[in-house]
């Protein structure tokens, strides 16, 4: 199942290693092959910046960000819709239209 997380500018670097965390538990668990590809998409394919100064590096873009995911998951920032670039909200309101879950 493919799960596309979001990460916005200004996002909590807590909130987005913690939704990480539980995908990489729960295919642990299975103890087979990989339920859950997560994949972190942002705005383009640069470190993003979290509140806290943690840096993470995104697996794709938005322009990038292959078929839509079975599940869309935004990461929460601080000024959330507010901060998002026309590219991401565009992005967001294609693929959530898609998803199986949003």
């Amino acid at each position: 199942m493919r799960i596309a997380l979001l990460i916005p500018p200004n996002a909590h670097g807590l909130e987005i290693a913690g939704i990480g965390e539980v995908f990489d538990e729960a295919n642990r668990q299975m103890h087979g092959p990989a339920v859950y590809e997560l994949i972190h998409v942002a705005a383009d394919a640069a470190p993003v910046r979290c509140s806290s100064g943690l840096t993470i590096l995104p697996d794709c873009d938005v322009g990038d960000a292959g078929p839509a995911p079975d599940t869309l998951i935004i990461g929460a920032s601080y000024g959330i819709p507010d901060r998002l670039s026309p590219a991401m909200r565009s992005w967001v309101q294609t693929t959530a239209a898609r998803a199986r879950r949003f």
